[in-house]
């Protein structure tokens, strides 16, 4: 008798330690970010095609074709990572993010 009940005691023990089933999903929450977080970063250089590449000259063509539009496009890039990142913080200030 006493081996039936340590059966059936060991039995209910072991039934508590099954996998738990998962609970229903938590909703989803909206990312209400900017939209400038959402725009592809363009970090292809335009090209450098001075008219004489022997010429002293070609170097300040450097500037006027790759430099000035190459900043102007990380300028860019940097709004969108900025405004990502405020959108994150955001979030976890929400507590939507850990």
């Amino acid at each position: 008798m006493s081996q039936l009940l340590m059966a059936v005691a060991l039995a209910l023990a072991l039934a508590g330690c099954g996998p738990k089933r998962p609970g229903p999903p938590s909703p989803a929450v909206p990312a209400l970010c900017n939209a400038l977080c959402y725009v592809p970063c363009d970090t292809q250089a335009p090209a450098w095609t001075p008219r004489d590449p022997d010429s002293p000259e070609a170097w300040r063509e450097l500037g006027e074709q790759v430099i000035a539009p190459l900043v102007g496009q990380l300028t860019q890039c940097e709004a969108g990572r900025r405004a990502c990142a405020q959108c994150i913080e955001r979030h976890k200030a929400s507590g939507v993010l850990l």
